[in-house]
């Protein structure tokens, strides 16, 4: 692994990113639930309250869930300054799971207490969190790809759950708004495009050269995706407000297939690449992700021209399940694995037999993992462009499959202890004057091919 100017002795407790990352699982296991429970019925209009209730199980469950994990982890590690009230994390974890429970529960019942419960759990935990971003990153040493998209996407989050607890306060007959629709469009375009596409795009510039070995990404691809991120929740929230025609919509669409156009073309580039030519079920989810990019982003445009809300339910089946999940999985299986062996392993490396990063998360249980993810992605997508009830349901069933087996395996890395006895390991880590191990062990070989 290529640790290259990152701050490791900076890095958080170990406890502190595993509390999102094991819980992000099970909220997709709550969304399989749902799916299975409530079947096609979900997949018919974007808009009814039960399928809100599930595309905020996936995007604030898991999606957000993960990627405030891995933002506390990589902002002292990447950024180079910690972040501030570490002690209060703990708080945001809790206000983000009782208030997803709740908004939830209030989707699926209108109990308006429950609305009151998930604006209370929810305020101050996005409170905290922004606010310790925004001080992070205000301390940081230097700029570069990775940070601004943070920045980027931290800002778009903001803007994003702004307009969420608008939509709450409405709903809590606080106000009322002239204009819910065009809001909500907005709403979807900064956290989909400017959170969820920008942080991943941003966080893989790091973790591919980082996990993969490849060489770094070329800086004028970097800054061109990044200049595209900012234009398109800009683009789509005034197309939104201001466009007399669904087809303006395209403008903002043009420029997302721009960004994931020239992000696929680099990331393809650094992959191949690669020093060590390995390909492993992580290596296979960012495959999938890059791939479902351009087909949601396809999908959206047939829905302009056709709007049919089946075009738009396959988006969201291949954006957030297809492109946002599958990378972030695979993503958690090498942090996870790396966090472990460096706060439990890399002090005793050179003095006795460690475990390698594949003792910690073997291949074989993520590979299969894997193709249960694919199982289920297959069966959504025909169920949203079908309305087979029989298909939703049995792709509800899957992702409960999935994330609890994503989460089965997290759990099991997560209490890995035990150093290795044996003298089985290939590759060999010696240690530095610090006693940090400098230099990896050797990742997973069952099942690899040459590229």
């Amino acid at each position: 692994m290529n640790r290259k100017g990152l701050r490791l002795d900076q890095a958080p407790p170990l406890h502190l990113p595993l509390r999102f990352f094991l819980t992000a699982p099970l909220f997709g296991v709550g969304a399989g639930l749902l799916l299975a429970w409530k079947g096609a019925e979900l997949l018919l209009t974007p808009w009814s309250f039960p399928t809100l209730a599930l595309v905020h199980l996936i995007t604030l469950g898991f999606l957000t869930m993960v990627m405030m994990g891995a933002l506390y982890q990589i902002t002292p590690v990447l950024v180079g300054t910690p972040v501030p009230g570490t002690g209060l994390v703990w708080l945001v974890h809790l206000g983000l799971v009782c208030g997803l429970a709740a908004l939830t529960l209030w989707l699926l019942t209108g109990a308006p207490f429950l609305n009151w419960l998930a604006v209370a759990g929810l305020l101050p935990a996005f409170l905290i969190f922004l606010g310790q971003m925004a001080l992070a990153l205000r301390r940081a040493p230097t700029w570069n790809a990775t940070v601004f998209s943070i920045a980027l996407a931290v800002t778009a989050l903001a803007l994003a759950i702004s307009l969420g607890l608008v939509f709450l306060g409405e709903f809590a007959a606080l106000w009322q708004l002239p204009a819910r629709r065009p809001l909500a469009t907005a709403h979807v375009y900064l956290a989909l495009g400017g959170w969820v596409g920008t942080l991943i795009t941003g966080v893989g510039y790091a973790v591919i050269p980082m996990f993969y070995l490849s060489g770094k990404f070329p800086a004028h691809l970097t800054w061109l995706v990044m200049a595209f991120q900012l234009l398109l929740p800009i683009s789509g929230s005034l197309v939104a407000f201001l466009a007399p025609s669904p087809v303006w919509h395209l403008i903002p669409l043009l420029i997302a297939a721009s960004a994931t156009g020239v992000f696929t073309f680099a990331v393809v580039r650094a992959l191949r690449g690669r020093k060590r030519r390995i390909i492993d079920s992580t290596l296979r989810y960012w495959q999938t992700g890059i791939a479902c990019a351009p087909l949601s982003l396809a999908s959206l445009a047939v829905f302009t021209f056709h709007p049919e809300f089946r075009w738009l339910m396959a988006f969201g089946v291949l954006f957030l399940l297809g492109f946002a999940m599958s990378i972030l999985s695979g993503m958690l299986y090498k942090i996870v694995a790396f966090l472990v062996w460096l706060h439990r392993f890399s002090k005793m490396a050179g003095k006795m037999d460690v475990p390698l990063l594949r003792d910690i998360i073997p291949h074989r249980p993520t590979a299969l993992q894997w193709w249960t993810h694919l199982l289920m992605l297959g069966l959504l997508v025909v169920a949203a462009l079908t309305g087979h009830d029989g298909l939703a349901r049995a792709g509800g069933l899957a992702l409960v499959v999935s994330c609890g087996a994503l989460f089965l395996i997290l759990l099991r890395a997560a209490r890995f202890n035990r150093p290795t006895t044996s003298t089985e390991s290939t590759g060999i880590t010696a240690t530095n004057s610090s006693g940090a191990a400098t230099a990896e062990p050797q990742p997973p070989s069952q099942g690899s091919t040459e590229a």
